[in-house]
């Protein structure tokens, strides 16, 4: 990897970065140029150029620009600097030689200075205000839920013992806890609906609507499935389990597409939607040590998130030298586990057994080479 490339890199993690200040990349932001004092929202994120683009000023700015505004450094006086700054940020995604290159005898020197107040008003105003929330403790919610189950139809192809190992539960007048909360306190009128909970942690779950898609209002598609707490990774505690064996675990994006194929007696994790990607490579880079006999099948959608998810995947797992396996199609003519779970169990027990055979022979294979290469070396 060179400096070019890891620049590239670096400009793809715009979207993330203003995420993480807790910018809404969903609606229009505050131009964030101290130069530009934006009264209404005009500028937007866009994901083609990984930028903003302010409609106003016409200024277009990307993650390095906006590292620069937030530490009140000039992007081309200090490239160097802010380019250190992000490189540290997503350490993740680089190589461990690469980084000891980029940081031999340097250190990182955010400017004394301080941040002038026009930028900090900007960043305040760049978007709502992000406000930590206090952690729900939603389990006995789950164990309520969890004895309704079989008052639902809307399985959707999982056994009652993949149910009950998921907890997954059913709440017949379910409303959201905030819109629940608000309307108390203003004496709106409430309108609960059918929906499957599924926890994804102590803190947080997934409601999805149990209504057949074509009963779904065009209006409302968008709340068929909805979250509850924190965004969190979907059966990722696996990981911390020991085994002495090879390991095939699959990566998928729904938690029904995790449970679809552990149905079927494999592992798997649902990293919850695209934008989950960095979370799972945070937490491999973590686990590393711990998956030497693990291989991931990385099956993502086949539209555009989709692919750029799995190429992020790819990177975080070759840069923490971890296998994979990957550019297989596992689903056939359907969209993804659930849809073949429901459709043809048969076809996809008979596909996971085959891709889970090439995995680990892939693994042993590896192992085996290591192996002979240690022995040869201690013979000399």
């Amino acid at each position: 990897m060179d400096y070019r490339e890891a620049k590239e890199i670096l400009k793809a993690q715009c979207d993330n970065y203003l995420s993480s200040q807790g910018y809404d990349l969903r609606k229009l932001i505050r131009c964030p140029s101290p130069d530009h004092n934006d009264s209404h929202p005009s500028a937007k994120y866009d994901p083609r150029f990984h930028s903003v683009h302010c409609f106003a000023c016409g200024g277009t700015f990307d993650i390095f620009s906006l590292i620069a505004f937030n530490h009140g450094l000039d992007v081309k006086r200090n490239f160097r600097e802010v380019f250190l700054v992000a490189l540290e940020n997503y350490s993740y995604l680089f190589p461990q030689e690469f980084l000891d290159k980029q940081f031999e005898g340097q250190e990182i020197k955010i400017s004394k200075k301080p941040v002038p107040a026009y930028v900090k008003k900007q960043k305040e105003s760049f978007s709502e205000p992000v406000v930590q929330e206090k952690k729900e403790d939603y389990r006995e919610y789950f164990d309520q839920a969890s004895t309704m189950i079989d008052k639902t139809t809307y399985h959707r192809g999982l056994s009652k013992e993949t149910l009950k190992h998921f907890k997954v539960g059913f709440d017949p007048k379910w409303i959201h806890p905030k819109v629940r909360a608000n309307a108390e306190a203003s004496g709106k009128k409430l309108y609960p609906t059918e929906r499957l909970i599924i926890p994804t942690s102590a803190s947080s779950y997934v409601a999805r609507s149990t209504l057949p898609d074509d009963k779904v209002p065009e209006y409302a598609k968008k709340y068929k499935k909805m979250k509850v707490g924190s965004n969190e990774l979907f059966n990722a505690e696996i990981l911390d389990e020991h085994s002495e064996g090879i390991r095939a675990i699959y990566i998928v994006e729904g938690e029904i597409d995790a449970m679809s194929i552990y149905d079927c007696g494999y592992e798997a994790i649902g990293i919850g939607g695209t934008a989950m990607v960095n979370k799972f490579n945070r937490l491999i880079a973590d686990k590393k040590e711990n998956l030497d006999n693990v291989i991931f099948l990385i099956c993502l959608d086949s539209d555009e998130p989709g692919q750029k998810a799995a190429r992020e995947l790819i990177q975080g797992l070759c840069n923490n030298q971890i296998d994979y396996l990957h550019g297989f199609n596992l689903f056939g003519n359907y969209k993804d586990a659930n849809e073949v779970l429901m459709a043809d169990r048969a076809y996809l027990e008979e596909q996971l057994a085959t891709y889970t055979e090439i995995a680990m022979e892939a693994k042993i294979t590896k192992l085996k080479m290591f192996e002979d290469t240690a022995q040869k070396r201690h013979r000399r």
